[in-house]
């Protein structure tokens, strides 16, 4: 969890917006397709899909292309 708040607070600091595309649930999974946008690099198209147990997020797992962002 620590990692997980860690690396959302980094991401903060770019973050310009989020444009939601869709979101796709399958009992305790929910995948979110959205474009997001930086203040550093065009908008990357983004999924996240996250496990929900008991109500809480118990996984998260996001793929992106990076290289925009990282310069690569």
């Amino acid at each position: 969890a620590d990692d997980c708040v860690k690396g959302l607070a980094g991401m903060a600091q770019i973050l310009d917006d989020i444009v939601i595309e869709h979101v796709f649930v399958d009992g305790p999974d929910v995948l979110t397709w959205f474009d997001l946008h930086t203040t550093v690099a065009p908008p990357a198209p983004t999924a996240n899909w996250q496990h929900i147990e008991n109500g809480k997020i118990t996984r998260i797992r996001v793929t992106f292309d990076p290289r925009a962002l990282t310069g690569g």
